[in-house]
């Protein structure tokens, strides 16, 4: 099935729906979406960063179908890390994976901040140092391409003072719901200064990340509605992880639709 957006938000994916590396999922979803998160990793022997000739045909691709990418910068990095080597690495790798995919003209950068300390004390210099790794960023790519995204921790430890930064927002929903967060009042507050959605359901274990089939039709059908009163841009990704919750996906927002 293919569903391109008719909205003025760009529907978009992961890279990782058919079982197999980055470019056979691109050239399977090229005509199906209009936007694909690269999701970008690097752990031991394992990588899915490509290498410069993989990106010029990522370029080529995107020219001949009109095909736009967010980049989801590597995880397991820590921006506010007190140990000072901890912050360099992921500032460095960073810079490298960003100047990789800048000929891309990534619509967002997808950035995690991890997790925050436990003892509340230890808050202020957490956030010093996020605020130290988010500044060395921006010095290589626009600011306001730089989408934080929010994760199991409270948002509002973030998202306040990296808006004062210049930066925007990645709202993940499904973390959000996963949280038992108020998603009206989330998209009141946060949607205009949103760059990138994540949009993923909650089966009925409470797992996230699954297809839109698990979300109830009428909430489906009042996000779209809100995705679409939102000034652009904005790229609404289904962050989901192969071939069967990407078609239910497709489907439920077809029948949403209606």
């Amino acid at each position: 099935m293919t569903l391109k957006s008719n909205s003025t938000w760009r529907l978009g994916t992961t890279s990782y729906i058919i079982p197999d590396h980055i470019l056979p999922n691109l050239y399977y979803l090229q005509d199906k979406v209009d936007d694909v998160e690269l999701i970008l990793f690097e752990s031991g022997e394992q990588s899915s960063i490509p290498d410069a000739s993989q990106v010029r045909l990522m370029q080529s691709l995107a020219k001949d179908s009109g095909l736009s990418y967010t980049v989801h910068l590597p995880l397991d990095l820590y921006p506010g890390s007190r140990d000072e080597n901890q912050r360099r690495h992921c500032v460095d790798t960073w810079k490298y994976v960003t100047g990789l995919m800048l000929p891309l003209n990534p619509l967002g950068w997808v950035v995690h901040l991890n997790d925050p300390p436990g003892d509340k004390d230890c808050l202020p210099a957490w956030q010093e140092q996020c605020r130290k790794s988010l500044e060395e960023l921006s010095r290589e790519v626009e600011p306001g391409l730089l989408c934080i995204e929010n994760l199991d921790y409270d948002h509002e430890l973030i998202w306040p003072w990296v808006l004062e930064m210049g930066f925007s927002l990645c709202m993940d929903l499904g973390h959000l719901q996963v949280r038992g967060d108020d998603l009206s009042a989330c998209l009141d507050r946060w949607l205009e200064h949103t760059r990138i959605i994540h949009l993923h359901a909650l089966n009925s274990e409470g797992r996230d990340h699954t297809g839109l089939q698990h979300m109830d039709r009428d909430l489906l059908a009042w996000l779209l509605s809100s995705f679409d009163s939102k000034t652009p841009p904005l790229v609404v990704t289904l962050e989901i992880f192969s071939s069967k919750h990407f078609q239910g996906s497709l489907k439920a927002i077809q029948e949403a639709r209606q």
